[in-house]
C-alpha cells in the first residue's frame, strides 16, 4: 500500500496518513492514521533534548555517534531509542534501521520489548510503511523531524504521543554530513478527546 499525503496542517507541518494503520497493531494498540511531521517538537522535554543535539560538536552537518551520552540524560534514558542506519535488503527501501537500544518505558508504551537486533522492515505491517516516511525525511535532509499522532488506544486510553528523531554520523571516519544513527526519544501524554 502506498502512503496516502494529506497535505500540510494550519502549522504548516506535513501530515501524512497511512491507509489501514487504524487496525490494531500488536493485539491491542490501534492509533490515528494521522501523522504530522514537523522540524520542531512541542514537548518541552523534546526541545530541550533537540537544543542538546544542536550543540553538540559536529564534522560536517552532524553529530557523531559518540557525541550522544546517556548519562548525560539519565531522565530520558526510558524514552530513547537508537536505531543504526544499515543496507539491509528489503521491499520497502534501499536502506533500513536496526534497533540497537530500546528504553524501558518505550519498550513497555510501544510493546517494543524484544526488538533489539531486529530490523524496520522485519516488523509486519502495517508498521514499515507508516515508520520509513519519517525515517527517509531524517535520512534524506540530514536533520530532526518531530512527528505526533494521536490517539493511541492502550487497552481502553487513549494518548498522545510526539516523537523526536534526531540524525548522527558513523563514528570517524565516516561522512559528517551522512545520517549513520537516528536517536528517537518519546514523549506521551493521556488525550482528552477521541
Amino acid at each position: 500500500m502506498a502512503l496516502g499525503h494529506s497535505g500540510p496542517d494550519r502549522s504548516g507541518s506535513e501530515v501524512v496518513a497511512h491507509p489501514g494503520s487504524a487496525a490494531a497493531i500488536g493485539g491491542g494498540l490501534s492509533e490515528d492514521p494521522n501523522l504530522v511531521l514537523a522540524d520542531r517538537p512541542q514537548a518541552a522535554r523534546l526541545l530541550e533534548l533537540l537544543a542538546a543535539w544542536s550543540a553538540w560538536p559536529k564534522d560536517g552537518r552532524l553529530p557523531r555517534r559518540s557525541a550522544f551520552d546517556p548519562v548525560e540524560h539519565p531522565r530520558l534514558l526510558p524514552w530513547l531509542t537508537l536505531l543504526e542506519r544499515v543496507g539491509h535488503p528489503n521491499p520497502y527501501r534501499n536502506y533500513d534501521l536496526r534497533y540497537r537500544y530500546i528504553g524501558s518505558s518505550y519498550a513497555e508504551l510501544f510493546r517494543a520489548q524484544n526488538l533489539t537486533g531486529t530490523h524496520i522492515s522485519d516488523m509486519s505491517a502495517p508498521f514499515p510503511q507508516r515508520w520509513f516516511p519519517a525515517f527517509d525525511r531524517v535520512v534524506d535532509g540530514a536533520a530532526p523531524v518531530a512527528v505526533r499522532g494521536k490517539p493511541y488506544l492502550v487497552g481502553k486510553a487513549f494518548m498522545r504521543f510526539e516523537l523526536l528523531f534526531l540524525p548522527l554520523a558513523q563514528n570517524a571516519p565516516a561522512d559528517g554530513d551522512s545520517v549513520g544513527f537516528v536517536l528517537v526519544c518519546g514523549y506521551s501524554e493521556p488525550a482528552t478527546e477521541d
